[in-house]
């Protein structure tokens, strides 16, 4: 695993995240398996939402195609989240697995796709409070 830790100058209140991978047709590629996380006022990290999404490939060798490998991965990346307001100065992307590159898994990089290295490529993080702010007090953003 690994993660990215955003931490805001001052207790952030927010019901909304944006989360921009890289283009997985690109050699950079995208997520597959995380936990967007924030921290609590004793420290410890919450889950806020897990995202597994599937590969939907298959190590099969079809001979109209010529391929070994099979995969109908949806290239997404871009994950949306919207979840109760929170208060917050620390928000966490947990990683558990990415794509290699454009494949969607090792088994399509192998059987000669467009893929990269298995790495975390993360394009942008927006973080929103859409609903109104707390108390009279600015919406933070």
């Amino acid at each position: 695993p690994a993660w990215v830790d955003i931490a805001f100058p001052a207790p952030a209140t927010m019901d909304r995240v944006l989360i921009y991978a890289a283009v997985p047709w690109s050699r950079h590629g995208s997520l597959l398996d995380y936990d967007l996380q924030y921290q609590d006022a004793s420290g410890r990290w919450t889950t806020l939402q897990t995202v597994r999404e599937p590969t939907l490939s298959f190590p099969a060798y079809t001979p109209v195609n010529r391929t070994r490998v099979d995969s109908y991965y949806s290239d997404r990346w871009i994950f949306e989240h919207t979840f109760a307001p929170i208060t917050t100065r620390k928000l966490r992307l947990y990683v558990r697995d990415v794509t290699w590159g454009g494949d969607a898994t090792r088994e399509t990089l192998n059987a000669g796709g467009h893929g990269g290295s298995h790495q975390i490529t993360l394009r942008e993080i927006e973080v929103y409070h859409t609903g109104a702010a707390p108390e009279g007090k600015p919406t933070p953003k």
